[in-house]
C-alpha cells in the first residue's frame, strides 16, 4: 500500500532499538503492544518512532526484525510474529522450547529445543528441520550453503556439531 507522504509501503525501513537507545522526546504519542513486562523496545519507521513493544525479560527471550514483521521469541510460548503493517499476530509453536534467532539474509532462524525452523521475509515457514537435539540449539556459523549448530545430546555439556543444509532443512 501507500502510505501518507507517498512512499510504498514495502519500501520502508524498519528498525529495531532498545528503550535506552531512544533520543526522541515525543514517543509516549504512538501505539503500544504489551507481550509481557520488562524489556521495552521501539519499531522505527524510517527512523521515526512507529511502534512500542513490551515484552517479558529473562532467559530465552529474543526479539528480532526482518522486513515488516517483528518476531518475539520466549521461553515457554513459542514465537509470536507481529505484522508492523497491519498488527496482526501469528503464534508460531516450537518443539520444546524456542532458544534463539539467527538472521542470515532474508532468511530468519529459529533454533530451539530439539530443532531448527527457517523463516522468509514475509513471515512464512520455510522448512522445519528433523529433531537433532535433546536440550538445546546454539548457532556457530554458516559456509556454503551449510549451517553449523551446537546441539546438546547429554546434558549437561554433551554438545556436538550438526549440519544443516539451509536452502531445505535436510541434516548433512
Amino acid at each position: 500500500g501507500i502510505n501518507v507522504n507517498g512512499k510504498a509501503e514495502d519500501t520502508m525501513i524498519y528498525r529495531l532499538i532498545e528503550e535506552n537507545e531512544v533520543e526522541y522526546a515525543d514517543i509516549y504519542n504512538i501505539k503500544s503492544f504489551e507481550f509481557g513486562c520488562g524489556r521495552i523496545f521501539y519499531v522505527l519507521k524510517d527512523n521515526e518512532p512507529y511502534i512500542r513493544l513490551v515484552i517479558d525479560d529473562g532467559f530465552f527471550k529474543d526479539i528480532v526484525i526482518l522486513n515488516g514483521y517483528v518476531f518475539i521469541g520466549d521461553y515457554t510460548n513459542g514465537v509470536k510474529v507481529f505484522n508492523l503493517k497491519d498488527y496482526t499476530i501469528n503464534n508460531i509453536d516450537v518443539d520444546g522450547y524456542f532458544g534463539h534467532f539467527h538472521i542470515d539474509n532474508d532468511t530468519l532462524f529459529v533454533l530451539g529445543c530439539s530443532n531448527v525452523m527457517a523463516f522468509d521475509k514475509s513471515s512464512k515457514v520455510i522448512w522445519k528441520s528433523k529433531d537433532i537435539a535433546i536440550d538445546g540449539i546454539l548457532f556457530d556459523h554458516i559456509s556454503n550453503n551449510i549451517m553449523y549448530v551446537k546441539c546438546e545430546m547429554d546434558p549437561p555439556g554433551g554438545w556436538e556439531t550438526r549440519c544443516i543444509n539451509i536452502s531445505n532443512g535436510m541434516i548433512e
